[in-house]
């Protein structure tokens, strides 16, 4: 009996391979679909949660209030870690950490390695996080200011197969040995290519204020009792350094597995993830598997009913219905596993396009996997078994002569099914093309919006040596005399990399009233290079003494409250006066808000230097301009880009993240026209006869397809009023988090329906036009 059931299982879908094609297919792309949103989602959850006695250890911030000053953020100040170790017992071990500003360059030998991210740690780090030590004594771990650790993936790709241990690196004029490297942990946001003892530099703790990220570990799980103690010992070593110009300080606390995706701190000590973006994949991952599941059990079901006369005969020999219902349920599981283990194939190519484009390392066949297989297959049993009951239980139930002779009714519940279950999908399938469009249209806002100064043509050269600085004057009047060279100036930083954290207030108020500002230290000639528009007063002259002059934006004017600020004394980290106020311009991306800021022209010292030039002969200008460095710093590091480059990187979260909506949006999409394939393949089949009829008394092609398509159109015309307020609430909310946002055009959502429309149409005419291109004869014969 078995092998007669799997006999008709293989005649019966070799019998019809478009459909089985389809069917199956379909289900696996949605298993497989759903598989790597799980992964991916999986894979974001458990970052920060595979140290040991992980549980106990936290992060402890920093907060500044005053009657102008409100602002959190996840790090502090240097002093807080050895208070919490000296009076707070049960703080088992505290840590701190600075994340090198920018990217570092080194050199090892001759070789020059741009791009490396470098820690400042404390010896305790090893006692904090659990990190592997693959070479090295762990006792004298950091503790020696010429040692370093480098990271296991960074040793190979510097050193290969050699042994690193012992060897020198050259960072900022210091020469430091190699004397421990560290395992990679893939699953935590602590990233690393080196780790630098903070005394490497004597000055670098006098650099130091809300600059460090502190954590430490407890013996025991935080208790409120404990929690409020560690509190009030970080408030006091805070406020030691922050009290003449802040009210009150708080220092905010958290569990460090929970940063990763809760943090709104701000800038932490490595890349965060999103929980909106998990719960948009998660979304997506489970409209993908509810519209292949809902299609595959369409498909089967409608596929089904032209088994009614195999069903009739089987009950005229002698079939019992609870054999009849076996082996519809039996096939149909059948179906669903192999639709499984493709989906398991599907799913490796899909994971090796994810991982290419996210830079990941997801993996179906991981060690602890094993619990996704066994939920999968659980999920397709399921399937298997709800898609199966329609022919088990219902076609097995019918009156096996009537079936013969082609005349059963199986009332009007199955159709209404149908149809109920097409107008969700393209409900779903609308809503997310509105979600494409509105994304897109955003990213494209940030991208193309106003950055206040001109990026065309701006060359920036960064990790300027000494000797640049020290001869600066003289580079400049080199490059400046070369024809296709407007401008050049020197920046401690530029546009789009952010300024250090300062404050600013009037000379005559209240230290306590100091507004937050950021600063840029910068040469002469800077606002003209850059193309920033000075809106009242001045730039720096180089014929005049600007040493205590700063230039204001006009974030800053507004929050000082003056509306003429030339003139105005105030007190930034030392005194000075106003004699500019520049148009704002965005020195981060333009997916965050224009904060108030300084330029000021004091520092002799710079890391970047800028050089606009003409758009004419790029490459003869940019060998110039590598003659002219190398001429006076033959061992600079050949190291340029355009910010206009940098801009565009700035969005590569979004786009990545567009990407994934797209592709995840497209299958959906196709997996939705699979649904109103099967339904119009359904219902054209039922209305062969009267196809025939209609044909033979004159009936045209065309208002027969006009006939069959206005049914079914009108139920898709019907998904708007369930996918348009669904869609503007849901991205309404997302575009909340940009301060700069485009606007939610009705266009996107009359495009977005009429191309769901148009879909919906072109599957349901193509059906239509073959049942009414038929011979009429064959019609009417059909039952």
């Amino acid at each position: 009996m078995i092998k007669n059931y799997l006999k008709v299982f293989i005649r019966n879908n070799i019998k019809s391979p478009v459909y089985s094609v389809i069917n199956i297919l379909g289900l696996a792309v949605g298993i497989a679909s759903s598989l790597v949103a799980f992964l991916y989602i999986n894979n974001e959850i458990i970052i920060n949660k595979g140290f040991k006695d992980n549980d106990k250890i936290y992060r402890i911030g920093a907060g500044v209030h005053s009657t102008t000053l409100n602002d959190s953020m996840p790090n502090t100040v240097y002093t807080v870690a050895p208070a919490l170790m000296e009076q707070v017992p049960e703080v088992e071990a505290a840590t701190r950490f600075v994340r090198w500003y920018g990217s570092s360059l080194i050199k090892i030998g001759q070789d020059f390695y741009p791009e490396i991210k470098m820690l400042l740690a404390d010896s305790l780090m090893l006692e904090v996080f659990s990190f592997k030590l693959l070479q090295g004594d762990r006792n004298s771990f950091m503790k020696s200011p010429t040692q370093v650790a480098i990271s296991k993936s960074f040793a190979k790709k510097v050193f290969g197969n050699e042994d690193p241990m012992h060897k020198m690196i050259h960072f900022e004029g210091f020469d430091l040995e190699i004397a421990w490297v560290v395992d990679d942990s893939e699953k935590t946001m602590i990233k690393f290519d080196i780790i630098n003892n903070f005394f490497y530099n004597k000055d670098v703790i006098g650099w130091l204020m809300l600059d460090v990220y502190t954590f430490f570990k407890l013996q025991e799980p935080i208790t409120p009792e404990v929690e409020k103690k560690i509190r009030s010992v970080s408030n006091v070593a805070l406020y030691e350094k922050v009290g003449s110009w802040s009210e009150t300080v708080s220092s905010p606390i958290q569990a460090f597995k929970d940063i990763y995706l809760h943090s709104n701190l701000g800038k932490e000590v490595g890349s965060i993830g999103s929980v909106k973006t998990l719960i948009l994949f998660g979304f997506l991952a489970f409209v993908i598997l509810l519209i292949a599941i809902v299609n595959y059990v369409n498909l089967l079901t409608s596929h089904s009913e032209y088994r009614n006369k195999e069903v009739g005969i089987r009950k005229v020999v002698g079939a019992f219905r609870s054999k009849l219902r076996v082996q519809f349920l039996t096939e149909s599981v059948l179906l669903t596993v192999l639709a499984l283990l493709i989906g398991f194939v599907v799913a490796e190519y899909f994971l090796y396009l994810v991982n290419g484009k996210l830079n990941l390392n997801l993996s179906l066949f991981g060690q602890s996997n094993w619990i996704i297989f066994i939920v999968y297959l659980l999920i397709a049993v399921v399937i298997g078994l709800i898609s199966g009951v329609y022919p088990a239980f219902i076609m097995s139930s019918y009156n096996p002569i009537k079936v013969i002779k082609g005349v059963f009714n199986n009332g009007t519940n199955s159709n209404f099914l149908k149809v109920l279950l097409v107008i969700i999908q393209f409900s779903i399938s609308t809503m997310l093309l509105i979600f494409i469009f509105i994304f897109n249209a955003q990213i494209q806002f940030l991208k193309k919006k106003d950055l206040g100064f001109d990026e065309k043509n701006l060359i920036v050269l960064s990790e300027c040596t000494d000797k640049i600085q020290k001869t600066y004057e003289s580079i400049r009047n080199e490059l400046i005399s070369y024809h296709h060279i407007r401008n050049v100036t020197a920046s401690q930083s530029i546009p789009g990399w952010g300024r250090s954290g300062q404050s600013i207030r009037k000379l005559t108020d209240d230290p306590k009233t100091e507004l937050a500002c950021a600063e840029n230290r910068v040469q002469d000639h800077y606002t003209e290079t850059m193309g920033i528009e000075i809106i009242q007063g001045r730039s720096f002259d180089p014929e005049l003494d600007d040493n205590k002059s700063i230039i204001i934006n006009e974030a800053a004017a507004k929050a000082l409250k003056v509306d003429d600020p030339i003139g105005l004394k105030v007190m930034t980290n030392r005194e000075s006066v106003v004699i500019g106020v520049a148009k704002d311009y965005h020195y981060y991306a333009t997916k965050y808000e224009l904060m108030p800021l300084y330029l000021s022209n004091y520092a002799t010292w710079f890391d970047c230097i800028s050089i606009r030039i003409n758009p004419e002969d790029k490459h003869n200008t940019l060998s110039y301009i590598k003659d002219v460095i190398m001429k006076y710093d033959p061992d600079y590091f050949w190291n340029y880009f355009f910010i206009e480059d940098m801009f565009a990187n700035k969005y590569k979260v979004e786009e990545r993240l567009f990407t994934m909506i797209f592709w995840g949006s497209g299958i959906a999409l196709v997996l939705s026209i699979l649904g109103l394939f099967a339904l119009t393949s359904y219902t054209v089949s039922k209305k062969f006869k009267e196809i025939g009829i209609r044909k033979t008394f004159g009936a045209s092609v065309k208002s027969i397809v006009n006939k069959l398509n206005k049914d079914i159109i009108r139920w898709v015309l019907f998904t708007n009023l369930i996918s348009w307020p669904v869609a503007y609430l849901v991205m309404n909310n997302w575009l909340e988090n940009y301060p700069y946002r485009t606007e939610i055009n009705l266009g996107y959502f009359i495009l977005a329906s009429v191309i769901s429309l148009l879909i919906a149409w072109v599957t349901i005419s193509f059906q239509a036009i073959k049942a009414a291109r038929m011979n009429p004869v064959d019609a009417i014969r059909y039952e």
